[in-house]
């Protein structure tokens, strides 16, 4: 029943014109281990802002989950963009942030989770997203606005001198 109502939610939210041309979609860059809410690694720290270099426009708006990882991911991307607003979201909720995306017209950056990305880029462009694992970092998803639906093309870091490919 949740999934039906998500999808009425954005069904309706798609008709509308303010939706972003642009909306760019990652994970959250390498955490650190032994904790409940890591802060990001010193190699994530870098990987944030290498994946910052990939996005194609500037960004106005940012949304991150609120835990450490997310939000430190977008901190360092969006310090690439000085006037970018950046602010939380549930991370369970995609409802809010669909309503919050439909309701700028100004290009986005969403930092989310290995399972929150897939199921959002699914959302978005209604086609098949990828799994990603607790251990895939670097991958930016560049959603173009096409009608009444997004198309996604995946641009991916080369990691950072010193980091590990994961």
């Amino acid at each position: 029943m949740k999934k039906i109502a998500v999808f009425l939610t954005m069904a309706t939210c798609f008709q509308l014109q303010a939706w972003p041309q642009q909306i760019v979609v990652v994970r959250h860059a390498e955490k650190q281990s032994g904790s409940q809410d890591p802060a990001l690694s010193v190699c994530g720290q870098q990987q944030a802002l290498a994946m910052a270099a990939l996005v194609p426009a500037p960004v106005l708006q940012v949304w991150h989950s609120g835990l450490n990882r997310t939000r430190e991911t977008a901190e360092r991307m969006a310090s690439k963009w000085p006037e970018a607003q950046s602010q939380s979201y549930p991370a369970a909720d995609f409802s809010s942030l669909l309503k919050a995306l439909a309701a700028t017209s100004q290009n986005s950056l969403v930092v989310g989770h290995s399972n929150t990305v897939p199921a959002l880029l699914a959302q978005l462009s209604r086609q098949a997203a990828p799994e990603l694992t607790e251990q895939d970092y670097g991958q930016v998803f560049v959603l173009e606005r096409q009608q009444d639906s997004y198309h996604w093309q995946l641009l991916s870091i080369t990691p950072p001198q010193g980091c590990q490919k994961h």
